[in-house]
């Protein structure tokens, strides 16, 4: 094989090989002292679905809250560490409101013939 055609097959799967290493040697975990976390049931059609929970501690009712239905394999403790850190970052200091777009007023009136 020529010294070219090395260079060829190389750059091919330089690209490929580097996304299915892993990033980091160790998993990142969240604090978890301003939230509460951990392992539920979703009932559906009759049977109860494992499901993961995150929510912040401030909240005594129950929204705003963050649930992952597992997958096949159960969640993932990536998945599970991103469910802590959006309770932790999204629901508790900006408010649930912050992950959706704000609504019109219903005083709003409309026009009452639409164009």
């Amino acid at each position: 094989m020529k010294t070219e055609d090395n260079m060829a097959q190389k750059s091919a799967t330089d690209g490929f090989a580097p996304a299915v290493q892993p990033t980091a040697a160790s998993t990142i975990i969240t604090a978890s002292e301003a939230i509460h976390a951990g392992e539920t049931s979703v009932p559906s059609q009759g049977e109860n679905l494992p499901a993961y929970y995150a929510r912040p501690q401030q909240f005594n009712g129950t929204l705003p809250v963050v649930l992952v239905v597992q997958e096949i394999f159960g969640v993932h403790e990536h998945i599970r560490d991103l469910c802590r850190r959006l309770a932790l970052e999204v629901l508790s200091r900006r408010g649930a409101g912050a992950l959706f777009p704000r609504r019109r007023s219903q005083r709003l009136q409309r026009h009452p013939h639409p164009v």
